[in-house]
C-alpha cells in the first residue's frame, strides 16, 4: 500500500456491508445514508455532508454484453445518468488492472477482470438548476462465478457553483489528493467474507 494511502487508512474504522458479508474501512466522517433514507438492497451508501463527497458499493449482474475492458466507462455512464449529470467533461486514466493490486483481500480466483476510471461530471443536486463539477472514481471487479460485478464508486465535488445550495452550507472541498488516498486505501481494505451474498 502506498504512503499515502496508508496515512488516510489511519482515520478509518471498519465498515460492515450487506449484512457483513463484505467489509472495508473508510473515514468515520463518511455517515450510512440508511440510517436517514431508504437505500436499494444491491448498494451501501455513504456521505459526508461537510464535503458533499459520497461512496457507493454497488452489486450489479455481470452483463457478458459488455466487455471487461469497457466495463468501469459503462459504469461511469451509468452514474453520469443516476447522477443527473449535465454532461461528462473527461474520462481520464482509464486502467485495467489486477485484483492482487487493488484490492488484494479478495480471492484472486474469484476475479476475472479489474478496471479503474477517474473523470468528471457537471452535476446538478435535488434538481436544482446549478451543477457542480464532481470528480468521479470508479472501480469495478467482475465476479463470474457469481455473476456479479462489485462497483465501487467515490463522488467528490471541486467545484461548487454559487448558486448552488452546497454553496449555502459553506461545503469544503476535499482535496484531489485526499481523495486519491481514500479511494485506494477503500479498495485495498475491500474484502468478501461471505460469498452466499450472492446467491
Amino acid at each position: 500500500m502506498s504512503s499515502r494511502a496508508t496515512a488516510a487508512t489511519k482515520a478509518n474504522c471498519v465498515r460492515e456491508l450487506f449484512g457483513g458479508a463484505i467489509t472495508c474501512a473508510m473515514p468515520e466522517r463518511l455517515e450510512d445514508i440508511s440510517r436517514f433514507r431508504e437505500v436499494q438492497d444491491n448498494q451501501e451508501v455513504f456521505c459526508d455532508a461537510s464535503t458533499d463527497e459520497s461512496c457507493i458499493v454497488e452489486l450489479l449482474a455481470l452483463d457478458e454484453a459488455v466487455a471487461d475492458a469497457d466495463a468501469a466507462r459503462h459504469y461511469f455512464d451509468d452514474i453520469a445518468l443516476c447522477n443527473d449529470a449535465t454532461h461528462a467533461e473527461s474520462v481520464a486514466n482509464v486502467r485495467h488492472r489486477t485484483a492482487a493490486e487493488v484490492a488484494p483481500k479478495i480471492d484472486p480466483k474469484e476475479v476475472r477482470y479489474v478496471g479503474t476510471l477517474e473523470g468528471v461530471q457537471r452535476v446538478t443536486k435535488f434538481k436544482e438548476h446549478a451543477a457542480n463539477k464532481v470528480a468521479v472514481k470508479v472501480c469495478v471487479l467482475r465476479l463470474p462465478r457469481v455473476q456479479t460485478d462489485l462497483v465501487v464508486s467515490l463522488n467528490t465535488p471541486l467545484e461548487i457553483a454559487a448558486d448552488s445550495s452546497s454553496s449555502s452550507h459553506g461545503t469544503r472541498l476535499t482535496p484531489p489528493a485526499e481523495a486519491a488516498a481514500f479511494f485506494d486505501s477503500l479498495l485495498a481494505s475491500l474484502n468478501i467474507l461471505d460469498y452466499s451474498l450472492f446467491c
